[in-house]
């Protein structure tokens, strides 16, 4: 399972616009910002050109990342140093420069919440500095190139959202970004938002609703619901608060099963009605959405703090005194510790004792589980480590594992592992960690009877669990998927292709967009020369990750199998965009690209990058280099390499072949 490098995060930097010196017009637009949204932001929609790669920006990248999901303050420090590293090395590279203005726009809003929780001038201050470095790098890249069209936008985000609000230059700069991508419908919302600043509601109205229309015609439910709460805003601002609520329950509109169906944990149009109503002096009902907006978005200390809030306007303290602990348990306030001590001084009055309220905090491990199986380790591993925090949690410490073996710590994996088995040796968890750390040795018959152990021991029909979110399903689940993978990854190593389809086809009745299962069915499907299903499942899972280097080398190797050379070629180069420095198969498979072509230097440098890269892994690149040493009448260097592919792939029979002709000559 844990074989494919990690997919960095697609969480988009969320974008508070509660900043300094924002426009009255926008003080009620802003409740809705405090939204965190994992999968869809309007701030960051537009993808943009293809990002370059090395070892420190990756590292920059994950650090930010990890940052975020901690609202770490060293985090951001560390994370900030080693983007400056990268610019020093890339200084003219302008896809850089924009991407280290929208970390430091990030940063800048999250010392602004910090602020706003904390009181504390010293981060106001550093808030400032960070603005200036967030416009500074944009206005760098427009200087470099100035139709870079994120260089235009970045800036404009600037003096839309930054401390220097200037609606009228962020409208300017957009229009910039519009003359050099006409087709750019991503400027739609921020060009609203800037007349909604200037209170010109009718432009902003027309822009929004140019959003809407966009997202109905290219089907992308998301924004078009998200467009629909911004236009309820607008209505706010107008004074119409009849069509606002209309709006705002239009996007609201059968959230919780949109939200289950998509993984999305967005309740932005239930505390948009919440503020409605609370403004409107009808506490009961804005009580109910901020509840319903808390419990989507349980990890957002914000809305927690909302609900509790409101519930206590109403005087629903059982309500006030757990959803106020789940703000505290998120983040610590001045403002939480004060709600919490008139909620108690109430409960006291009310001779109503502490004890009779239990207090259920958000239940980690299951967010923890839902993410690992969404693939978004970061927060999976942010939730299981608060978790483990309590205290020992046997299943907790497996699904750490897991995630540890994902990012190749296989020694602490093992370490978490064993802790587990002093108390359950036969865990079924615990036996699918040691069935993937097994592959990594590829000691592959005892990795088959650990996964099919485990796979016996979870005892569950996948289909029959889609939709529960009982933690004991959803554990065996995990398990039970974790092993089922590594077990067709076995069979698709011993060439058992038929049956490593059916195996990863049980981890797809449940999940049916589980990335890896999808890689890994494709890769199966090409064995059994399918290449037309395997061509098809790729492009499906690059609808949802474009990025992925596997899915783009996978693709690209279909392609070449069909004799598409200029689509192979494309796409290959693609894949070693996003991971050019640790993934091998894109030089391999543009090696036998150029060798097919009769470009044989070109090939040979290709295998020998790729070898030293990994040399641990695959075989393709050992049999074509070897080859091409046979040509040369070098023997002993290709019997060399012919050894390492059959001890990396021993049922390769052309590597057998191939060697038993270099020892008879």
């Amino acid at each position: 399972m844990f074989g494919y490098p990690e997919r960095k995060s697609e969480n988009a930097i969320h974008f508070l616009r509660s900043v300094i010196g924002i426009a009255l017009s926008l003080a009620l637009v802003l409740v809705s910002l405090s939204c965190k949204n994992p999968h869809k932001n309007p701030q960051n929609r537009n993808p943009g050109p293809r990002r370059i790669s090395s070892e420190t920006l990756e590292q920059a990248r994950k650090t930010f990342i990890d940052a975020q999901q901690a609202d770490d303050l060293n985090g951001y420090t560390k994370a900030e140093e080693l983007f400056l590293q990268a610019e020093k090395k890339y200084e003219s590279e302008v896809t850089l420069l924009c991407e280290i203005g929208g970390f430091y726009s990030d940063y800048h809003r999250f010392l602004v919440i910090q602020n706003d929780l904390r009181g504390e001038k010293r981060l106001l201050d550093l808030a400032m500095e960070k603005s200036l470095a967030w416009k500074s790098a944009y206005e760098k890249a427009i200087r470099l190139d100035p139709r870079h069209t994120d260089g235009f936008t970045g800036l404009a985000r600037y003096y839309l959202y930054g401390p220097g609000q200037d609606p009228r230059k962020a409208i300017e700069l957009l229009n910039q970004a519009a003359k050099t991508m006409p087709s750019n419908e991503f400027r739609y919302h921020d060009i609203a938002m800037a007349y909604l600043a200037l209170k010109d509601f009718d432009h902003a109205l027309k822009y929004v609703e140019m959003d809407i229309n966009h997202a109905a015609e290219t089907h992308d439910e998301m924004t078009f619901r998200m467009s629909q709460e911004w236009l309820g805003h607008i209505y706010v601002s107008k004074g119409d608060n009849e069509k606002a609520e209309a709006m705002f329950k239009e996007a609201g509109k059968d959230l919780e099963a949109f939200n289950e169906k998509n993984h999305y944990y967005w309740g932005c149009p239930f505390k948009a009605l919440g503020e409605l109503y609370a403004h409107s002096n009808k506490k009961e009902k804005a009580a109910g959405y901020y509840l319903r907006a808390a419990d989507i978005e349980s990890t957002n200390f914000d809305t927690q703090f909302s609900a509790a809030r409101s519930s206590f306007d109403v005087g629903d303290l059982r309500d006030a005194w757990i959803y106020i602990h789940r703000a505290m348990a998120l983040t610590q306030s001045s403002k939480f510790t004060e709600l919490c001590d008139r909620i108690h001084k109430e409960m006291t009055s009310r001779g109503i004792a502490v004890g009779d309220i239990p207090i259920n905090p958000p239940d980690d491990f299951l967010e923890a589980m839902i993410a690992f199986e969404e693939n978004r380790l970061e927060p999976s591993l942010a939730h299981v480590d608060r978790v483990l925090t309590t205290g020992n949690n046997e299943p907790a410490k497996v699904l750490k594992g897991y995630i540890l073996l994902y990012q190749k710590k296989y020694e602490e994996a093992e370490d978490l592992f064993r802790q587990v088995a002093v108390v359950n040796p036969n865990e079924a968890g615990v036996l699918a960690g040691r069935g993937h750390l097994a592959l990594v040795r590829k000691d592959f018959g005892n990795a088959s009877l650990l996964f099919a152990s485990a796979i016996d021991a979870t005892e569950i029909e996948h289909s029959e669990t889609t939709g529960n979110r009982d933690p004991r399903v959803i554990y065996a689940r995990v398990v039970s998927e974790t092993a089922s993978l590594g077990m067709a990854w076995s069979m698709t190593y011993e060439n058992r292709h038929e049956e490593a389809v059916a195996s990863y086809d049980r981890i797809l009745s449940s999940n049916p967009e589980h990335m890896l299962a999808m890689i890994g069915k494709g890769d199966s499907l090409m064995g059994l020369h399918r290449v037309e299903e395997a061509e098809t499942l790729f492009r499906k899972v690059l609808e949802k990750h474009p990025d992925n280097p596997n899915a783009l080398a996978d693709l690209a190797l279909a392609e070449y199998n069909q004799g598409k050379d200029a689509e192979a070629e494309k796409n290959f180069l693609a894949a070693l965009q996003y991971d050019g420095e640790r993934y091998t198969c894109p030089y391999e498979g543009l090696g036998l690209l150029y060798l097919r072509q009769g470009k044989t230097e070109k090939a040979k440098d290709l295998f020998e990058k790729a070898i030293k890269i990994n040399p641990e892994i695959d075989y393709k690149k050992f049999n074509e280099l070897a080859k091409i040493y046979l040509s040369e009448g070098k023997f002993d260097e290709a019997e060399r390499l012919l050894k390492k592919s059959i001890e990396n792939y021993p049922y390769d029979k052309e590597a057998t072949d191939l060697l038993n002709q270099v020892r008879r000559n």
